[in-house]
């Protein structure tokens, strides 16, 4: 009898369920001593031996997987061990409680509540909506990481496309779930033989948006810089609407969070919201000169109160949660587009006049002035990738590609020789 513990994966055959089904554990043997230490899967007889098929289906493929994985890592537990192996020190590495570790619904709760912990909210808020939509396609409390094969995900895919959601909202939510994926993996929780993401056939493949270029022709700014507002709230919207446009295409939050300690003489020197946290130690700021009309807009609708730790625009307050914040966010956003709208339909501009065509905006002109390299306008919208920045480039206007394709026939003004 050999000291040296031995592994396999057992069927316990001797005590079978009323629907004929039985515990599936991973037997260790050591000096003539047998311990199971029981999975969650319980299986038929049949069953169990198509797990060892050559080429096993589906369900039965990522079955063995993680059959397989929980048996190696005893293994590998065992071989560490060598001569100091006893049952206490085994069990001490190999029995770890799990719980809801292997749960995506109870994983995408825990991850909103860390992301709201560190004051991502907009993060938070996608693994929310995320979680909502898995939770009315599943319609269950539990669905474990190893049920997530290609075919279910695939599935999954299927159903959001054909209740309405886009390719950009299905790739995000999915995008989540693979995040969870990855991690788990990586914390030993599952087995990388049964990620189910990837571009390969076999691979479940995460839809991504079309790169709608969203970014308004000269005509259209100079539309909106010349009109007359109606109303207060227009007049406030636009010169919002503005003021991102001017600023390097700063966002709401951004011009909500800045304060009269980030202007330095003739300029505003900020770190993006987005990506400070992320660069922490080498952070990346932005400066934007402040023109007569970035002064004029500060001067009508800033604090009076221009103390350093103040807001420039009252749009918050101190003291508020990163939550406070964020939907005081959201709201102003909101507030502008509305009025945007109103201004686009009086204007008859058909194209959406958001805030983030404001930001798109502000690199398209930049572009097509040629006095800005696309490093220029990449650092003027504070990205580090370079990739970031070709996003927000739109093409040549509509104008601009009539007039090209003139000088393609060019040659009709000749005569034939």
């Amino acid at each position: 009898m050999s000291k040296h513990p031995t592994t396999s994966i057992f069927l316990d055959k001797y005590h079978p369920k009323a629907d004929n089904t039985c515990a599936v554990s991973i037997r260790v043997t050591y000096n003539s001593k047998k311990r199971y230490y029981r999975t969650k899967y319980k299986l038929s007889p049949d069953n169990f031996e198509k797990l060892f098929a050559p080429k096993p289906r589906d369900s039965f493929k990522t079955t063995i997987a993680v059959l397989r994985a929980s048996e190696n890592k005893a293994i590998q537990i065992i071989d560490e061990l060598k001569d100091r192996f006893t049952w206490s020190l085994f069990e001490k590495r190999f029995v770890t409680k799990t719980g809801d570790s292997e749960n995506l619904i109870a994983l995408l709760e825990e991850r909103a509540k860390e992301l709201r912990a560190e004051g991502r909210i907009s993060t938070a808020v996608n693994y929310d909506c995320t979680l909502n939509s898995i939770k009315k396609f599943h319609t269950k409390d539990k669905l474990t990481l190893d049920e997530l094969t290609v075919s279910y995900l695939n599935k999954y895919k299927k159903w959001m496309l054909q209740i309405g959601n886009s390719n950009t909202t299905t790739g995000m939510y999915l995008r989540n779930v693979r995040y969870l994926f990855n991690k788990a993996i990586e914390d030993g929780i599952v087995p990388k033989e049964i990620y189910p993401f990837g571009s390969k056939t076999n691979k479940c493949t995460i839809p991504t948006g079309r790169n709608i270029k969203k970014a308004l022709p000269m005509t259209s700014i100079a539309s909106i810089y010349h009109f007359i507002p109606e109303t207060e709230s227009q007049a406030k919207a636009k010169d919002f609407w503005l003021f991102s446009y001017l600023a390097n295409g700063i966002n709401v939050k951004d011009i909500s969070l800045l304060k009269f300690k980030d202007i330095d003489g003739d300029s505003i020197r900020f770190e993006r919201a987005k990506t400070k946290r992320e660069n922490e130690d080498k952070p990346v700021t932005i400066s934007i000169p402040i023109t007569s009309d970035i002064k004029r807009i500060i001067n009508k609708w800033g604090n009076k109160s221009q103390l350093s730790e103040n807001y420039i625009f009252p749009i918050l307050s101190i003291d508020l949660t990163a939550e406070e914040i964020y939907n005081k966010v959201q709201l102003f956003t909101s507030f502008i587009n509305k009025h945007m709208k109103a201004i686009a339909k009086s204007l008859e501009i058909q194209a959406s006049i958001t805030t983030y065509v404001a930001r798109h905006s502000f690199a398209s002109v930049l572009k097509h002035s040629g006095k800005a390299s696309q490093f220029e306008i990449g650092e003027a919208l504070g990205h580090q990738n370079p990739k970031t920045t070709l996003n927000y480039l739109s093409s040549f206007e509509d104008e601009a590609k009539r007039e090209m394709a003139k000088e393609l026939t060019n040659f009709s003004k000749l005569k034939a020789v």
